[in-house]
């Protein structure tokens, strides 16, 4: 077998491993009408795109964008009620894969790959993605914003893919970023590492232009990266 062009790679998780665009949008909006109404506040009318589109951003920087700019002290509530709402779902099995990730992920573990996942989202949420999907035994290397250092400097997710660098001692040229947001690419560039958009989560291939190449089924993953 022949050595992959990559000692390791790392994923983000909604929209790139994760098919959330449903249920996390769901589980949001559930939140904000729970806490809002908890908090005796009207519920403004909640639009799906409008849920999506700040998708990636560090967890209460998303809250705050979601809600109206006079409902931002709830965003902290808002993110409680969505996290529960979330993890729910997952623990009653409605966290979907897009189709061909696991296989992908096991061919790339059996080539001797190092794999890794980052995100910006919120820690219980994370990890019951993990742990509910299978994901988590698949990856050698998880961690997400929530769990960085209170000092820990922005932009988050090129601090997570510096971090896991230092732990799995990979050098740059030897990895790849994988991300379906421009903000997973920049971490990549930043870094020095190669870069892979998904163009079918909450991205879409104009967002995606700046990165080294763009997927189109996780089928072609393995043979893209030489396994």
């Amino acid at each position: 077998m022949s050595r992959p062009r990559y000692d390791a790679i790392f994923f983000d998780l909604d929209g790139t491993l994760v098919d959330s665009r449903v249920a996390v949008i769901d589980a949001v909006s559930a939140g904000i009408h729970e806490a809002l109404t908890a908090a005796g506040e009207t519920v403004p009318p909640i639009d799906a795109q409008m849920l999506r589109a700040p998708l990636g951003k560090p967890a209460p920087e998303y809250f705050r964008a979601v809600l109206p700019e006079t409902l931002g002290h709830l965003a902290g509530a808002v993110k409680e009620a969505a996290t529960r709402h979330e993890v729910a779902a997952l623990a009653a099995g409605k966290g979907q894969l897009f189709d061909g990730v696991l296989e992908a992920l096991d061919r790339l573990r059996e080539a001797g790959v190092l794999l890794g996942v980052i995100s910006n989202a919120q820690a219980p949420y994370f990890r019951a993605a993990l742990r509910y999907t299978g994901l988590g035994e698949r990856f050698q290397h998880s961690e997400c914003h929530e769990e960085l250092p209170p000092d820990a400097a922005s932009p988050f997710k090129t601090t997570l893919l510096r971090r896991a660098l230092l732990q799995l001692g990979s050098a740059p040229e030897r990895l790849m970023m994988v991300g379906d947001r421009a903000e997973d690419i920049q971490a990549g560039i930043s870094t020095g590492c190669a870069t892979l958009g998904i163009p079918f989560g909450f991205g879409d291939e104009k967002e995606l232009a700046i990165a080294d190449r763009q997927l189109d089924s996780w089928g072609l993953l393995p043979a893209m990266v030489g396994v």
